[in-house]
């Protein structure tokens, strides 16, 4: 809550200094409960172009419960080259919320394979995969790794 705050708190400085908060300003205002002002802030974002704003508009949704507006606004982040393993690993998450875990387990196979290291919780999110798809050995295997690299 309190680094959601310090990201409400910033939004008079970036104001000032005429920098574009409003992407995790609208992450802010959705994780703080106020959907709103997040989603309004977000679609500002959005019809300014402005880098991040089609992650924002995930977030918000994904905020809301509203996993298949956040799956489209994430589908459509990880079409850029910067967002691609953000927005697959929030792609993958979604996924898993929809209870959909062939889909999110190739997610996060793939932010796997575009990320230079490999993230232990990248790791356990694709385990809860194949808990799910009774593919018990393959889950247990991974779950290993990923405590070995913790």
């Amino acid at each position: 809550m309190g680094r959601y705050q310090e990201v409400l708190e910033l939004e008079e400085e970036a104001r000032r200094e005429n920098l574009s908060l409003e992407p995790l300003l609208a992450v802010a205002y959705a994780r703080l409960g106020n959907w709103g002002r997040a989603l309004s802030i977000a679609e500002e974002a959005l019809q300014a172009k402005q880098p991040g704003a089609e992650m924002a508009m995930g977030h918000v949704y994904f905020e809301e419960k509203e996993y298949e507006l956040a799956l489209e606004w994430y589908e459509a982040a990880a079409k850029y080259g910067n967002q691609r393993s953000v927005a697959l690993r929030a792609t993958g998450k979604t996924l898993i919320c929809l209870g959909d875990y062939p889909e999110a387990r190739a997610a996060y196979e793939a932010v796997i394979r575009l990320t230079p290291f490999v993230r232990p919780d990248d790791l356990l999110q694709m385990a809860t995969c194949l808990h799910h798809m009774v593919q018990e050995r393959a889950a247990t295997e991974l779950e290993i790794l990923a405590h070995e690299k913790e």
